[in-house]
């Protein structure tokens, strides 16, 4: 989940400046108002606040395309670059912005880093917005390295 610290509401901000709040002139662009505050190492948030970074950290095409692969189950990072056609630095940017967001979690075994959703709330906006996942939906990757996609097959001989 992101942590924003306090800082004065923009009115207040407004005033200290000699400016009006509402104002478009001068510097009161520049000046942003953040909501979210942490006290006792308690951040306060509103349930509006929340849900709206959700939207935001799902307001992005590959984070939505990534996020909808999940559903389908837990996927290692190289999985997802395969299907998106990226480079790894791009999909971990994408993939940061949605853990931050408390929408996914990963776990590391060995070289393999693995995603899940860890938010049911999205997961069901998108079994509402783009229809429900199939069970048995997952297609191995040309390419992809991971477990899933290139088994290892394993002869024992005697």
């Amino acid at each position: 989940m992101l942590i924003r610290y306090f800082a004065k509401p923009l009115h207040d901000l407004c005033h200290a400046r000699g400016m009006m709040p509402g104002t478009h002139g001068g510097r009161v662009r520049d000046v942003r108002y953040i909501q979210h505050f942490e006290c006792d190492g308690t951040t306060m948030n509103s349930p509006y606040d929340i849900l709206a970074d959700k939207f935001k950290a799902l307001a992005h095409p590959a984070r939505l395309q990534i996020v909808d692969m999940l559903r389908e189950g837990e996927l290692c990072v190289c999985h997802i670059e395969a299907a998106l056609g990226k480079r790894q630095a791009y999909v971990s940017q994408q993939l940061m912005a949605l853990r931050e967001a408390g929408i996914v979690e990963s776990r590391r075994d060995g070289l393999q880093v693995y995603y899940w959703i860890a938010d049911d709330q999205v997961e069901a906006l998108l079994d509402l917005l783009h229809g429900p996942v199939t069970p048995g939906d997952y297609h191995a990757l040309d390419g992809c390295p991971c477990p899933k996609c290139a088994p290892i097959n394993v002869t024992l001989f005697n």
